[in-house]
């Protein structure tokens, strides 16, 4: 009598017991290499912790860092996204639409001061690294959150807009880039202070605001430079 040979199967639920054990190991690398590169970042300087390093002291392959995040820089806003989304949803919460906009807008950013002012050398980091951020894994995640800042930022000129407090020389998202130029300048003079003091750094952003909102030319200014100055200017350039 010919017996059919039963194929081996595996025990319930260890595919999935499998699967399961191999995410958490995933996730438990993702979080030493992020503590690893933060603690460096820390300690030894963010030019002196090399990649190779950070995947050391992770206790990781060097490949495996790079699983993660392409390049060091990379690494510095894989630990930080987090940071300043949490900071961006706090500020937004902030909002309060009968306040003025200078109000409003340093309401907005002292959630950042507030959250910048617990990590200081990891800030400095950041904002140091930022500006000509484009490339990496975790690039379009740090642009995304600049752009919706910045759309945050659009949503408090509009709103002083439409409650008669200012008008629109320049378009909405133009003074929203002109605000948020003007925070970053003030981040990064808070920052580089050795006492970091919350009150003093609102009170400088708050005067730097009202300058700009009030205004300092007796006559009014074109709006737009004309042609013919911007060619001198450029030809005096030589």
């Amino acid at each position: 009598m010919n017996r059919r040979r039963s194929r081996r199967t595996e025990p319930p639920g260890r595919g999935a017991r499998t699967t399961g054990k191999r995410e958490a190991n995933k996730i438990e690398k993702f979080n030493r290499i992020k503590r690893a590169a933060r603690e460096l970042f820390m300690t030894i300087g963010y030019d002196e912790a090399t990649t190779r390093k950070i995947a050391t002291k992770a206790g990781v392959a060097l490949g495996t860092v790079f699983t993660y995040a392409t390049t060091k820089r990379d690494l510095l806003f894989l630990i930080s996204n987090d940071l300043l989304d949490e900071a961006r949803h706090g500020a937004e919460a902030s909002f309060q639409r009968n306040r003025s906009l200078q109000h409003n807008f340093v309401a907005f950013c002292a959630v950042f001061y507030k959250v910048l002012q617990a990590q200081p050398e990891l800030s400095k980091l950041v904002f140091r690294e930022l500006l000509f951020y484009d490339s990496g894994i975790h690039s379009m995640r740090a642009l995304a959150n600049r752009a919706r800042t910045l759309k945050s930022i659009e949503a408090l000129v509009v709103n002083a807009h439409e409650r008669g407090e200012i008008s629109l020389p320049q378009p909405p998202d133009f003074i929203a880039w002109l605000l948020f130029s003007i925070f970053q300048a003030e981040n990064r003079r808070w920052l580089a202070l050795d006492r970091r003091d919350l009150s003093e750094g609102l009170s400088h952003l708050w005067s730097s605001i009202v300058t700009v909102l009030n205004g300092v030319s007796v006559r009014p200014v074109v709006q737009k430079v004309p042609e013919s100055v911007l060619r001198t200017m450029i030809a005096e350039l030589g």
